[in-house]
């Protein structure tokens, strides 16, 4: 477990902190605090951490407080997430690939789901109707509230066809 010989090696360290990267050991220990006092913080969250040769990995610790020896403790779970971590980097990576090679596009274009909210908009689509893509994504054309409402309901209906025919 993160190169050390045992769990039981790690339970003996007299602190965590060489397991946890700088940037994410005082949020930790933050959230330990107000466990400890009996207050509000998150039971499960990613962190990136550090195996004994000093390797960089992300874990997700699960944090739930405790009373041990008849303290107030925390019981962790860490559970090794590296490989979703990578993946999920890799499908952000390309999701800038892809709206940077959209954007290139002179003309608008866009993408929506099943439920006719938009997905993906490039920006001569932004441009056309001066309201940014923020304002689209997640939304359908209604809830997007920069078209005329007469607009709005041909699209509308051209979304119910499209989405009946797949044509």
């Amino acid at each position: 477990m993160m190169g050390y010989a045992s769990p039981e090696a790690i339970v003996r360290m007299r602190s965590f902190h060489p397991l946890v990267k700088a940037a994410y050991w005082k949020r930790m220990q933050s959230y330990y605090t107000r466990r400890i006092r009996g207050q509000a913080a998150p039971a499960r969250y990613p962190f990136e951490g550090r195996s004994k040769d000093g390797r960089s990995l992300w874990l997700e610790n699960s944090a739930r407080p405790v009373v041990w020896n008849g303290e107030p403790a925390v019981q962790c779970t860490w559970i090794d997430v590296t490989e979703r971590e990578q993946r999920e980097q890799q499908l952000r990576d390309h999701e800038r690939l892809l709206q940077a090679v959209v954007d290139t596009i002179p003309h608008a274009v866009f993408v929506k789901d099943a439920q006719a909210r938009y997905r993906l908009v490039n920006r001569a689509m932004t441009d056309l109707w001066n309201c940014p893509s923020e304002q689209f994504i997640g939304r359908t054309t209604r809830q997007v509230g920069a078209f005329p409402s007469r607009l709005v309901w041909a699209i509308s209906r051209l979304d119910r066809f499209v989405l009946r025919s797949g044509k």
